[in-house]
């Protein structure tokens, strides 16, 4: 069984607008599959890691990116959604410099990005649900935010 939904990273790209500071646009959508080793894990390490460009940096001198909490955003009927956990990771870089957390977590993260105009950032996603999942489709989702 092959689980697969677009990560809805793509779907809360746009930062609010009072708060933004920068554009975000999805440059590769993300899809979540379901791991070949562990039917408990669907992730995008499994499928494809959205690729997100941010650009207009307001402040090219230095600007903050951040990174909401990841959550499950759509799941099928019967799915126990309150015992899955969502998490994470990142890769940043801009012309001369980057970030990244190699490891997944499930709270907010931020990183400052010192002098640039485009930051490319790839996300993984992964979600595990102890029982299992349902057949259908699944999708998590990030905002993205800059000061």
């Amino acid at each position: 069984m092959q689980l697969a939904a677009a990560l809805a990273a793509l779907a809360a790209l746009a930062a609010t607008p009072a708060l933004a500071d920068c554009s975000v646009g999805l440059s590769t959508p993300g899809v979540l599959k379901l791991s070949p080793s562990d039917s408990t894990v669907l992730s995008s390490q499994a499928g494809t890691a959205s690729v997100v460009v941010v650009t207009n940096l307001s402040n090219l001198l230095g600007t903050t990116v951040t990174l909401s909490s990841p959550v499950l955003d759509t799941w099928p009927a019967g799915f126990a959604a309150g015992s899955a956990v969502v998490e994470e990771r990142y890769s940043a870089s801009w012309l001369l410099g980057s970030s990244s957390v190699p490891t997944y977590a499930s709270g907010p993260r931020s990183f400052a990005v010192p002098l640039a105009a485009v930051v490319t950032l790839v996300l993984d996603n992964r979600v595990t649900a102890p029982g299992g999942f349902r057949q259908g489709g699944y999708s998590t989702k990030t905002s993205i935010s800059c000061s």
